[in-house]
């Protein structure tokens, strides 16, 4: 057989062809391990991990890099652009990012591709029309020339992409739809794959995979419902009404107001044409988790785990200090009313209910306590004392404390009162943030206190308390969980020194602008200096760090607190004092300024105003006390804040 010069030429071009189609069709190059990284809640260059993401063929081409969760950016954007339904916004965080260009400024790009969090990123190279949904995993090419749905079919099914065959796009969910509106844009009506030519009113997807399939039944006319979807298929016409079959209407198509109608066949739009992405091997997919190493894993919280601990029992220790029914200075104004009164009344014994109601997230505050005094002889007072609160701080973090106590008073009608206390207390911090925790702390805790009258109006007053506490807490990020085990005990100490003075001149001008109800009104300024110390200890502190890939043990350095505060707060108090059977109003208004130092691996200081307020109404006998209160605060932990309403009931 003899081959003639152009017919070898042509069987020359055709090697040339077959040689060279590989190298034209695109491909990625991606890590064919997991990607390793010690933190995955920061961005994580996938390239320092000595892995690379590159793409070859087809110069220029485009690339869609997409993560099933987490987000992905770029650095390097030089010469490149955004696809249609893609915008260069989304390259510094999104979890789907696109871009196009020439190879070399493509790659450029990969070389800087980072990830933040845990997942499977995919790397899907194409060509400049054809964009890859990773939500259903397949191919779709927008046409923007119009044509006539027969036609649009035609040449849909005419279409290869890698070994897949093209058809006319079907739509199988809300957000796959989504993908296709955002991507064409929606400028020109579109063809869809959907017919109801062979039966009128029995609408199928005419290609790909659902070729056949029935998704929707029925038609409308006018506001008449037109029927009902079919298979659990997804549909979205264009109202009530649709479709109608206006005008022998037998082929999908979506209006530029993103909802189906259907149309003549004849109809010129746009179309979208779908290939399997089952035939497409150009895309290519890796897996990127936390690193191997459990005690590196570890190691990126554990300064994050020292904070919170140490925030964790400075908040226990400050909770002790300020609690209402624990502190000196409530302590040394009963004693002092003891003595104003003479101690002269004769036992008494009652109970108090007390409700409160939480101002912040409608959370409820709630104490209660019996209380027993004996003063005819001196003898003591007495009170079990049971108190819950929600205390809230900075970085969305709050406190639940419940505390139980005893506590017993004697020589309350001396000029020196003493005593004794003991209880528990449980407390319970949730914290929200980069690191999540929870923690439960158990609290034993003895102590005792005098309260001095040095002159008339003048008392001032010592405390002290030692303080058992053992915390179990767990630490949780995206990538690893810490157990903790706690064990402190603290120290704590307190003084007081308060003035009562009877403003007979606030009295005068009171009833002279008649806001007085009473003539026997008064206005006291009681003026008072606080100090108090607290030291926490570490007795045992256990780590465990737990992640899908290994168990460590660690026992981190971890600086307890030590807080020193100083505290100057007047009041100004109003007592009505009313005729007998009128309800008697008691206003407080208790401004301060407190400076509090907080050490623990650092230093820090603050000083900050605060105020207190409260309203009390009280009944004949006073066996009904309603009282309205607010409480603020800003020093080391931030805002501190307490308002509510307070109901008690003496029987």
């Amino acid at each position: 057989m003899i081959i003639s010069p152009r017919l070898r030429l042509v069987s020359l071009f055709l090697v040339f062809l077959s040689m060279s189609s590989g190298v034209l069709a695109q491909s990625a190059s991606v890590p064919t391990s997991t990607v390793g990284v010690a933190d995955t809640t920061i961005y994580n260059l996938i390239s320092a991990s000595s892995t690379t993401v590159s793409v070859s063929g087809l110069d220029p081409l485009k690339v869609v890099v997409s993560a099933n969760s987490g987000t992905l950016k770029i650095t390097t954007t030089t010469g490149l652009s955004a696809p249609t339904g893609y915008t260069s916004g989304q390259w510094s965080g999104a979890n789907e990012i696109a871009f196009e260009g020439t190879l070399s400024n493509v790659n450029n790009a990969l070389a800087t591709l980072q990830y933040l969090g845990e997942g499977t990123i995919t790397v899907s190279p194409t060509s400049s029309s054809i964009l890859y949904y990773s939500g259903t995993g397949n191919y779709y090419e927008f046409i923007s020339t119009n044509s006539s749905w027969t036609a649009a079919q035609s040449n849909a099914n005419g279409k290869t992409y890698g070994s897949s065959t093209g058809y006319l796009a079907t739509v199988t969910s809300s957000a796959e739809f989504t993908f296709i509106k955002n991507k064409a844009g929606l400028l020109n009506e579109i063809w869809l794959g959907g017919s109801d030519s062979g039966t009128e009113g029995v609408w199928q997807w005419m290609g790909g995979p659902e070729n056949g399939q029935q998704f929707w039944q029925g038609k409308g006319t006018g506001a008449t419902p037109a029927g009902s979807a079919v298979g659990g298929f997804y549909t979205s016409w264009n109202g009530a009404g649709e479709p109608n079959d206006s005008g022998n209407e037998d082929c999908l198509a979506v209006l530029t107001n993103g909802k189906w109608n259907d149309y003549p066949c004849s109809r010129l739009a746009t179309y979208v044409i779908e290939y399997d992405g089952s035939g497409v091997s150009y895309s290519q997919s890796f897996q990127v988790g936390s690193a191997n190493d459990p005690t590196v894993a570890f190691d990126t919280i554990k300064t994050n785990i020292e904070e919170t601990s140490s925030e964790n029992v400075y908040k226990n220790s400050i909770e002790h200090l300020q609690s209402i029914e624990l502190t000196l200075n409530e302590q040394i104004m009963f004693h002092s009313k003891m003595l104003k009164q003479k101690a002269s009344s004769p036992s008494t014994s009652f109970v108090d209910y007390n409700i409160s109601i939480f101002g912040a997230n409608n959370n409820i505050l709630s104490n209660g306590h019996y209380h027993e005094t004996e003063i005819t002889n001196n003898k003591f007072r007495r009170r079990i004392l049971v108190d819950a609160k929600e205390v809230f701080f900075k970085g969305d973090s709050k406190t639940t404390v419940f505390t139980s106590s005893l506590l017993y008073d004697y020589d309350i009608a001396t000029k020196n009162s003493k005593q004794l206390r003991m209880g528990l207390k449980s407390s319970s911090d949730r914290r929200s943030q980069t690191l999540e925790y929870d923690s439960d702390a158990k609290t034993i805790f003895i102590g005792t206190g005098i309260s001095n009258q040095f002159l008339e109006d003048i008392f001032g007053g010592m405390s002290g308390d030692i303080l058992y506490s053992s915390t179990d807490s767990n630490y949780t990020n995206e990538y690893t969980n810490v157990e903790a085990e706690l064990e402190t005990y603290s120290l704590s100490a307190s003084a007081q020194l308060l003035g009562q003075y009877h403003s007979t001149t606030l009295e005068v001008v009171c009833k002279k602008i008649s806001w007085c109800q009473s003539s026997n009104a008064e206005f006291w300024v009681k003026p008072a200096l606080n100090l108090s110390y607290s030291k926490e200890y570490l007795i045992d502190q256990k780590f465990t760090s737990n992640t899908s890939l290994g168990r460590t043990v660690v026992h981190p350095n971890i600086p307890m607190p030590e807080v020193t505060r100083v505290t100057l707060e007047p009041e100004f108090s109003y007592n009505s004092n009313p005729k007998f059977g009128e309800i008697k109003k008691i206003v407080s208004l208790k401004p301060s300024y407190a400076c509090e130092v907080l050490r623990t691996n650092l230093k820090s200081k603050e000083c900050g105003f605060g105020l207190s307020s409260k309203l009390d109404l009280l009944s004949k006998n006073n066996n009904f006390i309603s009282n309205f209160y607010i409480n603020y605060e800003n020093l080391n932990l931030g805002a501190r804040h307490e308002y509510g309403f307070r109901l008690k009931i003496h029987f």
